[in-house]
């Protein structure tokens, strides 16, 4: 990209150059370019001093400059970037950003039970008939060890594999990769604290040799730092004891929040005590009485449902409106609402009850006087005409009814029951060797939040250590043997300066002697720090102050740009805002990476906005290829339903 570009550029200058120091222009070009005119009079007027001529050539000279330069910061910055550093960035950056979302996605789980009903069913994710949606809370403390974020639609087998794959990858696994992870934090930190504060033999032994969480390290530490020498940080202290407790804890944790349920499906026990799938249930929006007028049985239930729509659960949602899958809507058109639309042209213009004594026209059919005895029971604000004014006088009174959404019935197999039958004799039964694998929303929501503290608190911890390491000449933080040899040589030059001979003790009398004759033993290296006495919070105030711009570009383009876009694309009223959202989404999403690399990466100014410049390119370019995408879904659907509607 830099390549093209320069060339453009030089050849663009040299094309200038030319054309500026040329014997006459004339003879470069045809147009005449020794004169220009004045708007105000016509009249020719002499051209400009030959001293002005050359500022062209320095302002494309100057972006060419610019350029060139920027493209050389940019490379130096990617060729001086460590591989190995820049991927254990990468990987925090990702691994924090994934826990944010998934702290977002269960907030906005737990607020909105629309999103915990999201199966289209009117059994909840607790295995309870619930009509009204708002019924169910997903804080609800009898969810806490049941299943409540339940996904998929499993077999036995396949629900159980999956049970026991994430008890050793997540459970065991990542259990050894915590540890590992925070023992090395802890044994960098220890170090620093060493310089000023030596540490109890038991303390060296469970961070820089044991190198492993254990309920005896956990009560080791505790004693050690209540009893003996504590760190430089009580705050620090505080959290490796309980970064122990988590990490001990984590395969228990992972287990009791997962696991597998059965898949509830809704039920409705008819007038006869028979249980009817709760999918054969139809909410009605009309009741055409003397439907033999029109071809039709008496009682003509007319429903909200499409002809062509698969049956599922209807339900309520949490704004009292009335969610049913392929339901007809004022909003977009849905094939096979033709009744629908027929009823409601037909009602808008004669009313209801068959009270105006005129001829009719039904669906292109004349039909004498009076007009068609037709009721309604609830209609929602976004069906077919239900919030136009009726011509019929009774229609005032009528209408309201019609707002009333306990007014509502369901039909099946042609009878009708109203809302208070089903919600009273509505059951959930399991499915046959149908399950779903999730987890316990609570324990859930509990777990990210201690894991992102960890997450976290770790970090900081190693950063604020590695800032001060390694050693004055040594290559490495001492583990392993080092670190045992060091202990060997603390161990023994204490207990000859104690007159301690630890070969005629007992391992439990040794112990006694050194918690109380030596306070526990002490341990320190001699070698100072490479950075000593460096204040990690001075070197935070130093850093936002020098990058004060960019974070500030950073938290606006994060949390007000990107929220505004995302935000602004769903409140548009069309089916087109959904191609928008993605490419705002995208758009947003390859800014934040840009200016979040470009501060890790870059050095200078010119390079870093060349960084975000090439990430937000390439956002571009996948957003428009995405959207276009979408844009083309969304005509093709349209198209396939203006064989039914005019749109």
């Amino acid at each position: 990209m830099c390549f093209f570009l320069n060339r453009s550029l030089s050849t663009m200058s040299f094309i200038l150059q030319k054309f500026m120091y040329a014997g006459t222009y004339n003879q470069m070009l045809p147009i005449n370019f020794s004169s220009s005119l004045s708007l105000d009079s016509l009249i020719e007027e002499s051209p400009a001093p030959e001293e002005n001529q050359p500022s062209s050539i320095s302002f494309y000279e100057k972006i060419s400059s610019q350029w060139k330069g920027a493209c050389r910061e940019a490379l130096s910055d990617l060729r001086s970037i460590g591989w190995a550093r820049a991927g254990l960035w990468t990987l925090f950056v990702v691994w924090t950003m994934a826990m944010l979302g998934c702290l977002i996605y269960l907030i906005q789980y737990g607020l909105d039970s629309s999103i915990a009903n999201g199966t289209q069913s009117a059994c909840s994710a607790d295995g309870n008939f619930h009509l009204f949606i708002t019924e169910y809370s997903s804080w609800a403390a009898s969810g806490f060890f049941e299943i409540t974020l339940g996904f998929g639609n499993l077999s036995f087998t396949q629900a159980k594999v999956i049970d026991i794959a994430w008890d050793i990858i997540i459970g065991r696994s990542g259990q050894a990769l915590m540890a590992y992870l925070s023992w090395r934090a802890f044994a960098d930190y220890v170090t620093t604290s060493m310089e000023t504060m030596p540490v109890t033999y038991a303390v060296y032994f469970i961070v820089f040799i044991q190198d492993e969480p254990s309920l005896i390290s956990m009560f080791r530490l505790i004693r050690a730092f209540i009893h003996g020498r504590v760190l430089k940080s009580r705050i620090s202290m505080i959290f490796m004891i309980l970064s122990i407790a988590f990490l001990l804890a984590w395969p228990t944790l992972a287990s009791a929040m997962s696991g597998y349920t059965t898949i509830g499906k809704a039920f409705v026990t008819n007038y006869d005590g028979s249980y009817i799938p709760f999918s054969e249930f139809q909410p009605i929006a009309y009741m055409i009485h003397d439907g033999w007028r029109v071809n039709l049985t008496g009682d003509y239930a007319v429903s909200y449902s499409s002809s062509q729509a698969p049956k599922v659960d209807p339900y309520f949602l949490s704004d009292g409106s009335f969610n049913y899958f392929g339901g007809c809507s004022v909003y977009y058109p849905v094939p096979g609402c033709d009744l629908q639309i027929a009823t409601s042209d037909y009602v808008s213009l004669y009313g209801f009850f068959g009270l105006n004594n005129t001829a009719s026209v039904w669906m292109n059919t004349s039909i004498p006087s009076p007009a068609l005895n037709i009721s309604a029971f609830y209609l929602t604000p976004d069906f077919i005409y239900s919030n136009f004014n009726w011509t019929d006088p009774g229609s005032t009174a009528a209408k309201q009814s019609y707002t009333n959404s306990s007014n509502l019935a369901f039909t099946s197999y042609n009878q009708t029951y109203s809302l208070a039958y089903i919600h009273n004799n509505g059951r959930c039964q399991p499915a046959q060797d149908r399950f779903q694998w999730g987890f316990s929303f609570i324990q859930l929501f509990i777990v990210v939040i201690c894991l992102a503290i960890w997450t976290i608190g770790t970090y900081l911890m190693w950063l604020k250590a590695r800032f001060q390491l390694p050693l004055r000449g040594q290559a490495e933080v001492p583990k392993g043997w080092r670190s045992a040899l060091i202990l060997v040589e603390r161990m023994s030059k204490e207990l000859q300066e104690a007159d301690i001979d630890p070969h005629s003790l007992t391992d439990r009398q040794l112990k006694k002697e050194i918690y109380q004759r030596l306070q526990g033993g002490s341990v320190s290296f001699d070698i100072p720090l490479t950075r000593s006495g460096y204040s990690f919070r001075q070197a935070t105030k130093n850093w936002l102050k020098k990058e004060l711009r960019w974070f500030i570009s950073f938290l606006i383009v994060t949390f007000g740009v990107s929220p505004g876009l995302i935000c602004g694309a769903l409140a548009l009223p069309s089916l087109f805002s959904w191609p928008i959202l993605y490419l705002f989404i995208i758009l947003s999403v390859s800014l934040i990476v840009g200016i979040l690399f470009a501060m890790i990466v870059g050095s200078t100014r010119r390079g870093r906005l060349l960084m975000v410049m090439s990430w937000w390119t390439c956002g571009i370019v996948v957003g428009l290829a995405v959207f276009a995408k979408e844009y083309l879904q969304v005509r093709r659907f349209l198209e396939d339903l203006s064989t039914y509607y005019y749109i």
